[in-house]
């Protein structure tokens, strides 16, 4: 069924250009329906805005990415350190166990400012934004050591 009229003869261009704007349409209500809900995560991103060119790079990287620790981290499933002490009903380490600074081992820290060599080694620059600085750790840097392939923060 076309949501074209009958008798109209729509160009191939117009047609490609109205099915690109119902998916954008659709992903736009999706992310602000992920936003809404009672996420770990979320709080990261609520004043991040929807932009198409993030979410299309997103995806071409995701269908890129056949590492399931790296595939993990881009949908918000791998844990910290940190996160395993609360799930195990323990109290939240005040010490990195790592690199033994005196801060809790998050996800955060453990991404992007763990000295521990096992942890820092082909660590990619810090990112700018919120979104990269959630979601993209060690993704850049798919050959380099990294937590999650090295096992110490698993999805």
């Amino acid at each position: 069924m076309s949501i074209y009229p009958i008798h109209s003869n729509p160009d191939e261009a117009v047609v490609k250009l109205t099915e690109h704007k119902v998916r954008e349409s659709w992903r736009r209500v999706q992310f602000a329906l992920w936003k809404r809900q009672n996420r770990r995560d979320r709080h990261y991103l609520l004043d991040v805005p929807y932009e198409e060119s993030r979410v299309s790079d997103a995806r071409k990287l995701y269908s890129l990415t056949s590492d399931s620790h790296q595939r993990a981290v881009m949908l918000g499933s791998a844990h910290s350190t940190a996160c395993y002490d609360k799930m195990r009903g323990h109290e939240v380490r005040e010490q990195c166990p790592f690199c033994g600074e005196q801060i809790p081992p998050v996800w955060e820290h453990l991404s992007w400012h763990c000295s521990a060599e096992q942890l820092s080694s082909g660590h990619p620059e810090v990112p700018e934004g919120e979104l990269q600085n959630a979601k993209s750790s060690y993704l850049a840097g798919r050959g380099s050591h990294s937590p999650l392939k090295e096992g110490h923060i698993r999805p």
